[in-house]
């Protein structure tokens, strides 16, 4: 599935302004070398928070600069969030036959598999929220006050900072 997933993700030219800008911010970033200050055109460019372009910029530089790398890394968030859903819903006591088909329902969405082909920041917010929020239940699932609690309380706290990071909120400079 993680191959079929991935292999469409440079059929099609990049849709403009949103998917270009996106993937030109990380580019501009690898040239320039300054991975702090997100230049589009060589202007400043704060509106969006930077994981999504640190990620792209990484992806380039390991990949080479190409649509699909440009999409690579919401692609690989919005498929990871397949096997998250299929864990989570082990480890709350479904049946792997449960968990499976609460996967698959999400692979075969038609709307999360054109949104997770975009070049957008919402992939990266939606894995991120998603392991919060389960980490989240299952950190209070556990004993009060025990290390299991703690470990999930820890996750969900990282997950909500990344997807603050990545998410679509606008971050003052």
């Amino acid at each position: 599935l993680g191959v079929l997933w991935m292999l469409t993700l440079s059929v099609r030219p990049l849709f403009d302004p949103d998917e270009g800008r996106y993937a030109e911010i990380p580019r501009e970033m690898l040239v320039s070398g300054d991975w702090v200050t997100p230049r589009l055109n060589g202007v400043k460019y704060f509106e969006k928070p930077p994981l999504q372009y640190w990620a792209t910029a990484t992806l380039y530089s390991v990949f080479g600069k190409s649509e699909w790398t440009s999409r690579l890394w919401s692609a690989a968030l919005g498929f990871l969030c397949v096997p998250l859903v299929y864990g989570f819903a082990r480890r709350i006591g479904q049946s792997r036959e449960v968990a499976a088909i609460g996967a698959l329902a999400l692979a075969i969405n038609p709307y999360f598999v054109i949104v997770d082909h975009i070049n957008l920041l919402d992939q990266a917010f939606t894995f991120f929220l998603v392991a919060a929020v389960f980490a989240f239940v299952l950190a209070q699932r556990g004993a009060q006050h025990s290390r299991s609690e703690r470990r999930w309380m820890l996750l969900a706290w990282g997950s909500l900072a990344l997807a603050n990071l990545g998410s679509v909120l606008v971050w003052v400079s």
